[in-house]
């Protein structure tokens, strides 16, 4: 087995997975960057049976098309993270039968305690309560009750159906959840939303949305999905948009000026179309 990590240092994390591979595989090898790829003997690079994929944006899709060029033990691709769209957009690997798999779920409880953490920031004013506490300002300001709150997941499935259970769970809230094919949504993700809708019943969900929730897939058709005309304009002024799906549905430049405007409450972004961030 062939191991692509980040480049950034996780001890714990990689620790990890290096203790699951002793156990369960004859041979692996572990690469964090490009360069420790390319510099690989081309007899040991081109020898792996399966590849397992995570971060390095750019140099993923790279790989694919190098080993599906050169390799003939290359027989299954692993991507641990839920995106699949950089190895499916090598041509040669898309058209051929080699299986891929990914780690979808994998993150769905953490994103969706990142949700939480951006709800009750924002409902409790947390910035504005560190600025008055370094002014040593004691004025008493009022809270919001997260429970009285709506919350609308645009994007609902596995990730959303987690986010709506702890939404559910420790707050009360009630929950929309917005899918395209909400026929496709099990009973188990359904449960935990108050109602799913499709995307006819897109607009007047966001309207009355207190949170909305990006959690969509990164397709042509979601590219800059989440913008101005679309979904910032008809948000509530007090709202918050949270974006825990991919960074290109969000047009970057709308979203700030509808920040900067007042147009909308705040933001909470786990993702962006650049990064790192420069």
């Amino acid at each position: 087995m062939f191991i692509v990590l980040p480049s950034w240092d996780m001890p714990h994390l990689t620790g990890k997975i290096k203790e699951s591979l002793q156990k369960h595989c004859s041979h692996f090898h572990i690469v964090q960057s490009r360069d420790q790829y390319f510099k690989m003997a081309s007899v040991e690079r081109y020898s792996y049976d399966v590849l397992a994929v995570w971060g390095l944006p750019g140099f993923s899709k790279e790989l694919v098309a190098d080993q599906m060029e050169n390799s003939k033990a290359f027989k299954w691709l692993h991507s641990l993270s839920v995106g699949c769209d950089e190895y499916c957009s090598v041509q040669s690997f898309r058209e051929s039968n080699i299986p891929l798999t990914n780690a979808r779920g994998a993150f769905s409880d953490v994103l969706a305690e990142y949700v939480l953490a951006g709800i009750l920031y924002h409902a409790k004013h947390v910035e504005d309560f560190q600025r008055k506490k370094a002014l040593k300002s004691w004025k008493i300001q009022p809270v919001e009750l997260v429970s009285s709150k709506t919350l609308v997941v645009v994007g609902y499935g596995n990730i959303g159906s987690k986010v709506a259970k702890m939404c559910k769970n420790a707050f009360g809230m009630k929950v929309i959840g917005v899918n395209k094919f909400p026929e496709m949504v099990t009973k188990d993700e359904a449960q935990w939303a108050d109602s799913v809708v499709g995307l006819d019943k897109y607009d007047e969900s966001v309207r009355k949305a207190d949170f909305v929730v990006g959690s969509l897939p990164k397709m042509v058709a979601t590219n800059d999905f989440f913008n101005g005309p679309n979904c910032f304009s008809k948000m509530k002024k007090t709202a918050v948009f949270m974006n825990i799906g991919r960074g290109t549905c969000v047009d970057e430049e709308d979203l700030a000026v509808a920040l900067m405007t007042g147009q909308i409450g705040g933001g909470v972004l786990d993702v962006f179309k650049v990064e790192p961030l420069p």
